[in-house]
């Protein structure tokens, strides 16, 4: 009887045990399923972030253009520009040459590249001191990065003026390249570089995919 009795409840024990690793299994599997979800969400967000922040430059840079007839940063002379009262005070002007003279280093924001922010600022258009200079005057990003501006050949050959972000990740890169271009880091309106920042002279091969290994400066063709 001992046997028996000894027996029965160990039967009657597993039905139990089974249903709590079922439980489990079950709250799992559902954690990893929200999991997915919100690291698609997260990617999602971040990409409408970083093209939230681009576009945003580039409607400044519209208003701007149509408020004054000059690109910011080329904008000039100096005594024209402090004439627009106290927000420009300090506030040196462009050379007029219809570009922006880009130093070698695009993120040291010297020349017409810094001059381009200081120029949104003291427009009302950019938040922001319009009195910092250099490399205190390029934008943070959401993601950590800096926005530059540049109209230099850069990038397999990238002409006119565009806008470049630097610390994004090789996913949220690769999305931005395929949701709002051709999806390839050489060619389009959205073009990418693993290299340093201060050289930007590599550029991914037509062949070669984006990597989630990397961190990417990503430039973006601005329509002017």
């Amino acid at each position: 009887m001992t046997q028996v009795h000894t027996s029965s409840k160990r039967y009657s024990a597993s039905p139990s045990l089974i249903r709590v690793a079922g439980t489990v299994i079950a709250l799992l599997l559902l954690l990893l399923f929200f999991i997915g979800i919100g690291r698609g969400l997260m990617a999602k967000v971040q990409v409408f972030l970083v093209r939230q922040e681009f576009q945003s430059i580039e409607l400044a840079t519209v208003s701007y253009m149509d408020r004054y007839g000059r690109f910011p940063g080329d904008d000039g002379p100096t005594e024209v520009l402090r004439g627009r009262g106290e927000k420009w005070r300090g506030i040196h002007g462009g050379d007029g040459n219809r570009r922006l003279n880009i130093d070698p280093s695009l993120f040291a924001g010297k020349g017409e590249t810094g001059l381009f922010w200081q120029h949104l600022r003291a427009a009302g258009l950019l938040d922001g001191d319009a009195q910092l200079v250099g490399v205190m005057a390029l934008p943070r990003t959401t993601f950590g990065g800096v926005l530059a501006v540049s109209d230099a050949n850069i990038l397999n050959a990238m002409r006119g003026h565009k806008l470049c972000m630097t610390g994004l990740g090789g996913a949220t890169a690769a999305s931005l390249d395929s949701l709002y271009d051709d999806g390839r880091g050489a060619t389009g309106r959205v073009r990418s570089s693993s290299s340093a920042i201060q050289e930007l002279s590599y550029v991914l091969r037509a062949d070669e995919v984006y990597s989630n290994d990397r961190v990417y400066t990503v430039c973006y063709a601005l329509n002017n």
